[in-house]
Order: C-alpha cells, then sequence, then structure tokens
C-alpha cells in the first residue's frame, strides 16, 4: 500500500503541472483601407517580458486569413505565468494596444483589439479542424522566422 502511494503522488503531481498553454490572450489586427498593423511592438514586448522575467519562449498560435486585407489574430499563452505577472503582462499588451489606437489615423490605419475573455486551448484546436472561413488558417507561431 505503501509503494502506492509513493508511486501514485508523484504520477499526480507530474500529471497535474504537465499541462501547459490552456489558456490564451487573443489579439486581433483589422484594417480600414490598407492592410493590417503591424505585431512587432507585441513581439517586442514579449521578448522583453521574458527576457525580465527568465520565462521560456510564449508559446504563440497566429490565425490568419480573417479578412480580404490580411486580418489576423494572435493567440498568446499565458498559463506559465503566475496571477501577478499575467496581470502585468496584460496591462503591458493593453497598453501598447491603447498606445496604439490613441495615435492611429482613423482613415487609414487599422485597428488592433484586445480580448478581456482568455481563449482556451480547446477551441483553438476546433478553429483548426473547423476554419473561421474557407481562407483562415491556425498555426503555431515563430515571430523569429519571417
Amino acid at each position: 500500500m505503501k509503494k502506492l502511494l509513493l508511486f501514485s503522488f508523484p504520477l499526480l503531481f507530474a500529471i497535474s503541472f504537465a499541462q501547459k498553454n490552456e489558456k490564451y490572450v487573443r489579439i486581433d489586427f483589422s484594417s480600414i483601407c490598407c492592410g493590417p498593423p503591424s505585431d512587432q511592438p507585441f513581439i517586442n514586448y514579449l521578448e522583453e517580458f521574458r527576457q525580465k522575467n527568465k520565462l521560456k519562449d510564449f508559446e504563440i498560435w497566429l490565425e490568419t486569413g480573417l479578412g480580404d486585407e490580411g486580418e489576423y489574430a494572435l493567440y498568446i499563452g499565458v498559463d506559465r505565468l503566475n496571477p501577478k505577472k499575467e496581470n502585468t503582462f496584460i496591462s503591458g499588451i493593453k497598453s501598447i494596444v491603447n498606445d496604439f489606437e490613441s495615435s492611429r489615423n482613423i482613415n487609414q490605419d487599422g485597428n488592433i483589439r484586445f480580448h478581456d475573455d482568455l481563449v482556451k486551448k480547446d477551441e483553438l484546436i476546433k478553429k483548426q479542424n473547423k476554419r473561421t472561413n474557407r481562407y483562415s488558417k491556425l498555426v503555431l507561431y515563430n515571430p523569429k522566422i519571417k
């Protein structure tokens, strides 16, 4: 019985912590006339945040083909962040969105929208299997490879 307990606890512990990247923040990039805005400020922020907090790379999913002018969405995994770091991270993302929206030309520049609701991995898998439209595609994104 003791052996069973000794074996069970490490196994349960490993299983509970093996589930990573089950929650994602969503950022949409849309266009008005001239293509969507760049994701580069967000990619730079991710890298700075990662280095500052000594984290592994963020898991990022890219959904393309959401409109006629190249609209797309980024999904960034936040499971590796404790609640305090997650709040700090989301505040930084919102700050970038607000800075862009307050300085953009409303007749020419596209929009960036942050969604407050976290997206679950199950929803991403559904999007991968059942596309938003016939042009959309959801893939793991490596911003270092362009």
